[in-house]
């Protein structure tokens, strides 16, 4: 079965149960097919949603800095001579 202009990325021809053993649309003009996502993952996207990115997020401190100093590191010596 084809369904005229049903892609949501292209707008081009979709084709149902492409190949034969496939379960998911497919659109002829530019590949994109139907998202087969299981049922648990979109739980877990549901319950996530509104919530940040990324619980645990990375934070440098300023020591990457350059020409800075973290304030309990030993001064620097420089080379006699």
């Amino acid at each position: 079965m084809i369904d005229f202009r049903a892609c949501p990325r292209c707008n081009g021809d979709v084709l149902e149960n492409f190949p034969a053993d496939s379960e998911r649309a497919l659109c002829i003009s530019c590949g994109w097919r139907a998202p087969d996502v299981p049922e648990d993952v979109s739980e877990q996207v549901k319950a996530h949603k509104g919530m940040r990115h990324v619980e645990d997020a990375y934070r440098r401190d300023d020591s990457g800095k350059r020409g800075g100093r973290r304030a309990d590191s030993a001064p620097l010596s420089v080379p006699a001579g």
